[in-house]
């Protein structure tokens, strides 16, 4: 809006009013209506009529886009639950954290999980087997460091390990 007031000329002017108008318009009919549009040419009947048919059309546009997103959203939505609850990036713990968890060094644990066949070191850094790769990111992922990189586990990752733990007959 304010470019359209930047210009100057009467048609910028005359196109900020439309849109001044326009948003004035939506607001009332969001309190009004809940912002459920199930008609889109009802809603801009009701609230655009006054408008040129070209903008009209412009606002049609709109909405029909507005609701495909919607529906685009509410179908991205559980995968994006799905992450911020089960994956939890923000929540990955060191072998070392679990192995403490456990009552145990992480150099036990981690030749434990090295003799199950899990992990295997390569210098300094321990990396899930071929066979494990799958489990990332639902279950480990690699943290990068200015020092390296660290494997960590998420949560399900950490019950996935006292799993292992416990089929494999160690006391936990």
């Amino acid at each position: 809006m304010l470019i359209a007031k930047s210009l100057g000329t009467d048609k910028a002017w005359e196109q900020y009013n439309y849109l001044v108008e326009y948003y004035f318009a939506t607001e009332k009919a969001l309190k009004e209506d809940g912002a459920i549009v199930s008609d889109v040419d009802k809603f801009i009947g009701k609230y655009f009529s006054t408008l040129p048919k070209e903008t009209q059309t412009i606002i049609k546009g709109l909405l029909q886009e507005m609701e495909n997103k919607n529906e685009e959203l509410n179908k991205l939505k559980p995968k994006g639950d799905y992450y911020d609850t089960v994956l939890q990036k923000a929540g990955l713990v060191t072998t070392t954290d679990i192995a403490k968890d456990l009552g145990m060094s992480a150099r036990k644990l981690h030749n434990i999980l090295h003799d199950q066949g899990l992990i295997f070191k390569q210098g300094k850094t321990w990396f899930l087997y071929s066979s494990y790769q799958h489990l990332v990111p639902e279950y480990a992922d690699y943290h990068i460091t200015e020092y390296g990189q660290t494997l960590k586990w998420t949560e399900k990752g950490r019950e996935f390990i006292i799993n292992l733990l416990k089929q494999n007959g160690f006391v936990i």
